[in-house]
Formats: structure tokens, C-alpha cells, sequence
């Protein structure tokens, strides 16, 4: 099959409509040349539905090349591969077409989406942007600041209201009195409320 796809689908230059049984079909092929099974991986078009059925050394490829449906089963399936790899998740989700579609669909809040949910929340990696669509979208707020962000990122949890307001939240913002005064501000009848004696 090797010589079949090296000499065969990958000389044809407009082969990039394969299905997505045929993609999955030649993915599942053994001993394939790897640098011929990424160039055919790269020319196609069709997503795949899940990665059900995906040798689980693919799934980084795939969402690197955003090869597959944006969900958030695919990501949370992804997420607990043992090829995880975070960077290629964070790339298939700062793509304009894969947070429109993702988007449209409300983050899961269920107890086994928690890792997701914490993936989002410490993606500081993500372009601005897509940060604030992701973070939006999130159904729960969080307790504690993610370590070593960038103020901008800081900036975006505080305008969504994603940070629980609390002493050691505003003490972790010590080095930026202007988000520590937006900070407050957004969250001024807590801050004036009376503790309870």
C-alpha cells in the first residue's frame, strides 16, 4: 500500500477530497513512509468526524493540520491521548474557522470537562482575541490567577469576569496596580461588603 500511495495518490495533484473513510483507511495503514502519509494528510480538505478509529500517533498531526471536526469531545479525546501534545491543540483553537465553528457549541461544565475548561482558562498562548472568545464562553468562573501571564491576558479574565474576586486573587495582581484598581472596580460590592463576625 506504501508504493500505492506514494506512486499513485500523491501523484495525483489535485487529490485532495478523499472521504473520511479513506482518509482514515490510509491513516490506519501500518509501516506507511511517515513524510508521504503527512503529504497526504496535508493536500486533503474532508475532516474527520472523531478520532475514534485514529492510531493515536495521528491525533497531533491532525489537529495540527485541522483535520478534524471542531468539538469538544475531539478536543477533550485529544487531551487525554497519551501523544497529547498542548501546542497543537492551542494552534487548531486559534484558527478563525475552528473557533467560529467550536464556538457555537456552549463549553461542557460537567465535572469531566474540568481539564478542558483549565486548558482554556490557561491558554495564554492563544492569540488576544481568540483568549477572549474562550474565555467568554466559559460557564464558570475560576479561583486562582494563572502564573506568569502577560498583563493584556490578566486584563481580558478580569473584564470577563472569569476571576473570583477574593484577597489572594488581588495580592497575585500586586505587580499591576492598574488591573488590581480594574480588578476592585468590577467587583466593588464585594470588596465593600462586611465581613460576617
Amino acid at each position: 500500500f506504501g508504493r500505492y500511495l506514494h506512486d499513485v495518490l500523491l501523484a495525483l495533484k489535485g487529490n485532495s477530497k478523499e472521504d473520511a473513510p479513506a482518509i482514515l483507511a490510509v491513516m490506519q495503514h501500518e509501516g506507511l513512509e511517515q513524510d508521504d502519509l503527512l503529504m497526504f494528510l496535508e493536500r486533503q480538505k474532508t475532516l474527520l468526524p472523531t478520532l475514534a478509529d485514529v492510531p493515536e500517533k495521528l491525533h497531533a498531526t491532525l489537529f495540527k493540520l485541522g483535520l478534524i471536526e471542531p468539538t469538544w469531545l475531539n478536543c477533550q479525546s485529544f487531551m487525554e491521548s497519551k501523544e497529547f501534545v498542548a501546542e497543537s491543540l492551542t494552534g487548531y483553537l486559534d484558527q478563525d474557522t475552528v473557533r467560529t465553528a467550536i464556538l457555537k457549541q456552549p463549553i461542557p461544565s460537567d465535572d469531566d470537562s474540568q481539564r478542558l475548561r483549565r486548558f482554556l482558562f490557561n491558554a495564554g498562548s492563544l492569540s488576544d482575541s481568540a483568549y477572549r472568545e474562550y474565555i467568554h464562553a466559559l460557564p464558570k468562573p475560576f479561583k486562582k490567577l494563572p502564573e506568569g501571564f502577560a498583563p493584556e491576558k490578566l486584563r481580558i479574565l478580569i473584564d470577563e469576569g472569569k476571576i473570583v474576586f477574593s484577597n489572594e486573587s488581588l495580592d497575585a495582581l500586586a505587580d499591576y496596580k492598574d488591573l488590581q484598581v480594574l480588578f476592585v472596580t468590577e467587583n466593588i460590592d464585594i470588596y465593600l461588603e462586611e465581613p460576617d463576625e
